[in-house]
């Protein structure tokens, strides 16, 4: 692939966006804390200025007590000769105490969304150097290239001196680059605030840093399902290495204790059958 372990592939990003993460928390407590505290002030609003006010249906109703000296409420001195204000008062106060209510409607909507978003961009940013390190992995030679050097299937030196594919048990250089940046995520993840891995934590054994490492390598593992699937031409040579550089990665999914999606483990299983639908 063109992107290789060099710099410059969004790695230096992951730490500022991870710290990010407590951003989507904190909106949407915040808010909720906000707009308990907007509900708790009306509610007792409402139990010192009911009786002083008229009713929000606007029926008729004896008029109320005299405003006007020092134990006068102040907000009822304001209403003083301004009914439909009185009557709206009345209206807003009878709502808070319905549990439906919310006294910051269109933000306790929106920050839920605001918070997707967020997540979304962390996402995007913490699989940046994968796709990087994936790109153009179906077009490698050493798919379709007939191996030489004898049995082991090692590389030598073909027509003109031109150097030929090398193939070995080994995954290859871009597949060990995906895997030991995913093995770098739990360490940034965990370095989040307790609070944070507390309060996000999921159902049952699951944690925040648990559920964002499985989010991103399956993400990593469909992402490359797909790039495979364009290889045009498989060697068995080809197939041979390929079956070592995705056996890999799904053994770093198992290290992080994540499942790897099935259109990954249905092509190491096909890689790994008898090699005779594979002849290039």
């Amino acid at each position: 692939p063109a992107a290789s372990a060099a710099g410059g592939d969004g790695e230096e990003y992951v730490g500022p966006a991870v710290g990010l993460l407590p951003v989507g928390l904190m909106l949407v407590s915040r808010i909720n804390t906000f707009e308990a505290s907007i509900r708790a002030m009306l509610l007792e609003l409402r139990g010192r200025l009911s009786p002083a006010l008229p009713p929000a249906d606007g029926e008729a109703v004896a008029p109320p007590p005299a405003l006007g000296g020092a134990a006068a409420d102040p907000a009822l001195v304001r209403l003083e000769g301004h009914p439909d204000r009185a009557r709206k008062l009345r209206q807003l106060l009878d709502q808070a105490a319905d549990p439906r209510f919310s006294a910051l409607p269109r933000a306790s909507q929106k920050a839920p969304g605001v918070r997707e978003a967020l997540h979304r961009f962390v996402h995007d940013v913490m699989l940046t150097k994968v796709r990087a390190l994936f790109h153009g992995v179906e077009s490698m030679g050493e798919w379709a290239a007939a191996g030489e050097g004898g049995a082991d299937g090692a590389g030598g030196a073909g027509a003109g001196g031109a150097d030929l594919p090398t193939f070995s048990a080994y995954p290859q250089e871009y597949v060990n680059s995906v895997g030991e940046y995913l093995l770098t995520l739990p360490q940034q993840l965990e370095a989040l605030p307790e609070e944070v891995l507390e309060a996000e934590a999921g159902e049952g054994e699951e944690t925040f840093a648990g559920r964002w490492i499985a989010r991103v390598a399956a993400s990593a593992s469909e992402l490359y399902a797909r790039h495979l699937s364009r290889v045009e031409s498989l060697s068995e040579p080809g197939a041979q290495q390929l079956a070592a550089d995705v056996e890999y990665l799904c053994n770093v999914n198992s290290a992080l204790g994540v499942t790897t999606p099935p259109q990954l483990a249905s092509m190491l299983v096909a890689l790994q059958a008898p090699r005779g639908g594979f002849a290039g």
